[in-house]
C-alpha cells in the first residue's frame, strides 16, 4: 500500500513522484531524483493502483502536474503486485506531511502481510517530537529488523526521501544524503497511505504525486 498498511495507519500529508526499483540506486541516482522532473512506468498493468478517497492536488505539487493529497483518516492506493525488497531494492518519493500527529507513526508504504506473520516491509513516520519525526525502514519475517532516522522530518515541507537494501545493509535518505543505516536480515498487496490488513491504523494525512514502479 502507499499511505497505509494493513491495519490502517493512513498518512496525513502528500507524496509525489514515487519510484520503486528491484535494484539497489547510487548515490548518484539518488541526487538526480532530487531534481528529477518524472518517471516512467516501466511495469506496466502491474503497478497501476487503485485510489481510494485520493484528491490531486493540482496547486501544490512538488514536481509535474500534480501530487496527491493524503486525509489521514481513509485515503491509499493499492496495487494488485505484491513488491518487494528481499534481496535488493530502492524506494523514492516526495513527502509533505500536514502535520506531525501525537503519534506520528503514519505509513508511508507498506506490503507487509499479516497472513504470513507480517513478512514485508515497511517504511513509516515514528517517534514525533517538537514538531518532527522519524523515518523507519522495517523488514519483519524470519528476523525482525529496522532502521530508524533521527527526528529530522518536518511538517508541511518537501523533502525528498529515498529508501535502499542491499540484502544486508538498509540505508534511508533525506535531500540526498544518508541520514540512517544499519544492518537488516530480510526474508501481498502494496498500498500507499495504510497497511495491508488491520494492524497498526493510522492512515496518512498529506499529499502524493505521481508514482512508479521499476
Amino acid at each position: 500500500y502507499l499511505g497505509r498498511n494493513e491495519g490502517g495507519n493512513y498518512y496525513d500529508g502528500k507524496i509525489d513522484d514515487v519510484g520503486i526499483w528491484k535494484r539497489v540506486l547510487t548515490a548518484t541516482e539518488i541526487s538526480d531524483l532530487v531534481n528529477k522532473t518524472g518517471y516512467v512506468d516501466s511495469l506496466g498493468s502491474d503497478a497501476d493502483g487503485t485510489n481510494t478517497s485520493i484528491t490531486l492536488d493540482t496547486t501544490n505539487e512538488k514536481l509535474g502536474d500534480g501530487c496527491y493529497s493524503f486525509n489521514g483518516s481513509s485515503s491509499y492506493i493499492s496495487f494488485p503486485t505484491k513488491f518487494t525488497m528481499q534481496t535488493a531494492g530502492s524506494f523514492s518519493c516526495w513527502i509533505k506531511p500536514a502535520s506531525i500527529g501525537s503519534t506520528g507513526n503514519d505509513i508511508i508504504f507498506d506490503n507487509s502481510d499479516v497472513s504470513s506473520s507480517n513478512n514485508g516491509f515497511s517504511i513509516r513516520h515514528s517517534d514525533p517530537s517538537g514538531g518532527k519525526t522519524l523515518v523507519m525502514f522495517g523488514v519483519w519475517g524470519a528476523s525482525d529488523g529496522s532502521v530508524l532516522t533521527g527526528t529530522i522530518w518536518e511538517g508541511d515541507v518537501w523533502q525528498h526521501l529515498c529508501v535502499t537494501y542491499d540484502g544486508t545493509t538498509g540505508k534511508i535518505y533525506r535531500n540526498g544524503s544518508v541520514v540512517a543505516s544499519g544492518a537488516l536480515t530480510a526474508l501481498g498487496t502494496i498500498t500507499v497511505g495504510v497497511d495491508d490488513t488491520g494492524h497498526d491504523v493510522k492512515y496518512f494525512g498529506a499529499s502524493a504525486g505521481a508514482y512508479a514502479l521499476w
